[in-house]
């Protein structure tokens, strides 16, 4: 298994853990293993949990869904040029968002799919041209639907529901991202800082971990922060609460 964790994703008191190469690890709270997705050589990339459905997981440039310990397509078809990158659900409308990438032509884009696979829409520019999305790493879907993107070119950007932008909060090389209770942001950026932004784009402070290097984090019940490091395989555990007070 390659060192390092690349997306940690909560499904009730289960922890999904993805390196971002061939191996997706389902953990229960008492930290056994309870499912693993293993692929040999071939690169799992990411995935999203969907609450007693399965799981959606990006594999060899489709979307694939997991559903009894079988992996069926999804989605196989996107625009020419275009792969996809990282992938979330919502757990209202059961939407499932896809950041894709166009490498050569250095473009990226978010696409909204139904819960059918059906095409809602696709953001990439504005109405001036400008690029909106450009590299997509991870995407989360709030509780009002609005979807946070992280982007490795961008920061961290935000779309409505409908794919209208929010904001941008420019940050330098953001590697994970969740939302918390109160539906603040947060973002690591492969140090010990944890930034924590408001539903509005205002960074409102931040968090420090133990160690350097944080490449993945999530919340889970609200109160517990999950930390992934991209040289360990190790999971960290903090206190919401505690970590907001420093």
């Amino acid at each position: 298994m390659k060192p390092g964790i690349r997306q940690l994703s909560c499904e009730g008191d289960r922890v999904w853990v993805g390196n971002g190469d061939n191996v997706l690890v389902a953990i229960n709270k008492a930290g056994k293993e309870t499912d693993m997705v293993c692929l040999g050589g071939d690169q799992v990339k990411y995935h999203a949990v969907v609450e007693d459905e399965g799981v959606f997981i990006i594999y060899r440039n489709s979307l694939m869904k997991r559903v009894q310990r079988q992996l069926r397509p999804f989605i196989s078809y996107f625009a020419e040029g275009f792969s996809p990158m990282c992938v979330a659900c919502s757990g209202l409308s059961g939407d499932v968002l896809l950041g894709l990438v166009n490498h050569e032509e250095g473009r990226g884009q978010v696409a909204r799919y139904s819960r059918t696979g059906r095409e809602i829409y696709v953001v990439e520019d504005d109405l001036e041209g400008r690029p909106v999305i450009e590299r997509p790493l991870h995407l989360v879907v709030k509780k009002n639907e609005d979807v946070c993107v992280c982007d490795a070119k961008k920061g961290l950007v935000v779309l409505e529901e409908s794919g209208n932008c929010l904001f941008t909060y420019p940050m330098t090389d953001p590697t994970g991202m969740c939302v918390d209770g109160a539906d603040n942001i947060l973002v690591c950026d492969g140090s010990d800082i944890i930034h924590v932004i408001s539903p509005e784009g205002r960074l409102l402070r931040t968090c420090r971990v133990h160690r350097n290097g944080v490449s993945a984090i999530a919340i889970q019940n609200d109160n517990i922060l999950l930390v992934g490091y991209k040289r360990s395989c190790t999971v960290e555990l903090y206190d919401l609460s505690e970590i907001n007070g420093q």
